[in-house]
């Protein structure tokens, strides 16, 4: 559970430093709600790593340095959101 709390730090910072691209607003709004909800932060990351993919895509392959830094830091550890569910043994 410490991952999700983590993560959501993490966001929400994110967030704050890219509040005037509704864009990429929506991805991180996207990722908290999912969170919140309680869905397993794996498919929580998988989903905004595909997101930011489709993001940079649609930006001509151009992130923010806050996105960027937020992928960089997804990828960082791939092994540091696993087991991170409600339960920790999914």
């Amino acid at each position: 559970m410490e991952n999700a709390k983590e993560l959501k730090s993490l966001l929400v910072g994110v967030k704050q430093k890219v509040v005037e691209d509704s864009a990429a607003v929506e991805l991180i709004n996207h990722a908290l709600s999912n969170l919140e909800q309680g869905v397993n932060i794996e498919k929580v990351v998988f989903d905004l790593k595909r997101d930011l993919n489709n993001y940079s895509l649609s930006h001509n392959f151009k992130l923010s340095q806050p996105l960027t830094e937020l992928q960089l830091k997804l990828d960082e550890n791939p092994n540091k959101w696993r087991d991170a569910g409600l339960t920790g043994s999914i």
